[in-house]
């Protein structure tokens, strides 16, 4: 992070909250069999609805002063000015190649968009990932806060995507502090998390990371994580992060990550720190020093091994919990985007105090997605809520 340019950490951290949400909603669904509505929809990234309903949404994105977006928005906006209804289809499935397409008119020349559509203001359709699409609908409120539904079309999901698929059973309760996140997610992955058998063998992440170890093979795991970032402290330079893994025996879990501890000593110059919080105990590594702050330590807690960024990360993260700020039970991620302007002012502070402040405006106060069951295949539910109007 020594290259770290405040001038543009506002938008970074806009940036990355905004293409998260969009990684969730294009990892957290997956369906195996097709509509017939879903199998007319032709090729490529549509989008079409209500023009009003767009415009305030696009209003909403101006705010996010001196951005791509804000720019894009802005034109969008006056291109549509005067519309009542609007649609746009790239054959190619280009965003880029979408927006340029957008211009006023009805849905008619696109039925089964209009047919996705149904009674809400918008109906869209974009391709994901390898041979995946997301199609579903969204309202707008008269405040830009949105409500959208999606689904993922032809592609089932494994890898990494497959982590935030969810299982029959809830995540249950979180394990973290949702106290002051930035960031907060809980899932109960469907097929568990076996993150080693991702990593080829003989790669740099195997030979630095051992992350083909017992441990990332998932045995001693029982398919729940979860991941929070919470608002940085003062005169800190980087946010505090943690994540959780939920265990099926505790003595497993911890002779797991005692032997990767181990394997890392052989490959780094580090040393093992015994470290606790309460009757929690664990250990760090307080010279693995590849990024600023970074000193990861872990605790085995009641329910879960909990790996923080560095001891505070820990502290903060094994603090009271208090749901409202968080995934529920039934998992999900939020994001706290009405406490981004606070967090880039306070690494601001103490990176370049001498900058100017940052008046970024995220355009939203809070985002919460989930992804469910839904007959045989998966959706998503994503909510933008509006906070009050930027001073």
């Amino acid at each position: 992070m020594g290259t770290y340019r405040i001038a543009c950490a506002s938008q970074r951290s806009v940036a990355r909250a905004f293409a998260l949400a969009a990684l969730l909603a294009g990892l957290a669904l997956q369906t195996s069999c097709v509509r017939p509505l879903e199998a007319e929809l032709p090729a490529g990234a549509l989008l079409g609805g209500d023009a009003v309903a767009l415009r305030s949404l696009l209003t909403r994105l101006e705010r996010l002063e001196g951005t791509p977006l804000a720019r894009r928005a802005q034109e969008l906006a006056t291109r549509l000015e005067g519309c009542d209804e609007f649609a746009g289809w790239a054959r190619d499935g280009r965003l880029e190649t979408l927006l340029d397409q957008l211009a006023c008119g009805r849905l008619g020349s696109l039925p089964a968009l209009e047919a996705l559509r149904g009674v809400d203001d918008l109906a869209f359709v974009a391709p994901v990932g390898h041979g995946a699409r997301l199609a579903g609908s969204a309202t707008v409120a008269g405040d830009g806060s949105v409500a959208l539904d999606a689904r993922i079309l032809g592609a089932a999901l494994d890898g990494l995507a497959g982590f935030v698929l969810p299982s029959d059973e809830p995540a249950g309760v979180p394990v973290l502090s949702t106290a002051r996140t930035l960031a907060h997610g809980r899932f109960r992955a469907a097929n568990g998390l076996d993150i080693a058998a991702l990593v080829p063998r003989g790669s740099q992440g195997d030979q630095l990371f051992r992350l083909k170890s017992e441990l990332f093979a998932g045995a001693v795991l029982d398919g729940t994580w979860e991941a929070a970032v919470y608002l940085p402290e003062e005169a800190r330079m980087m946010p505090e992060l943690a994540v959780a893994f939920g265990f099926r025996a505790r003595a497993a879990v911890v002779a797991a990550v005692e032997s990767f501890l181990r394997d890392l000593q052989s490959v780094w110059p580090v040393h093992r720190t015994p470290f606790a919080v309460g009757d929690r105990e664990g250990a760090c590594l307080l010279d693995l020093r590849i990024l600023p702050e970074f000193a990861p330590c872990y605790v085995a807690a009641e329910r879960a091994i909990v790996v923080g960024f560095n001891p505070s990360s820990v502290r903060t993260a094994l603090a009271a919990v208090a749901a409202r700020d968080g995934a529920a039970a039934d998992g999900g991620l939020v994001l706290n985007l009405g406490r981004f302007r606070e967090a880039d002012d306070r690494l601001r502070r103490t990176i370049a105090p001498n900058s100017p402040p940052v008046n970024l405006d995220y355009a939203w106060e809070r985002l919460a997605a989930r992804g469910y069951r839904h007959g045989d295949g998966y959706r998503i539910r994503v909510e933008l809520r509006s906070g009050a109007p930027a001073s």
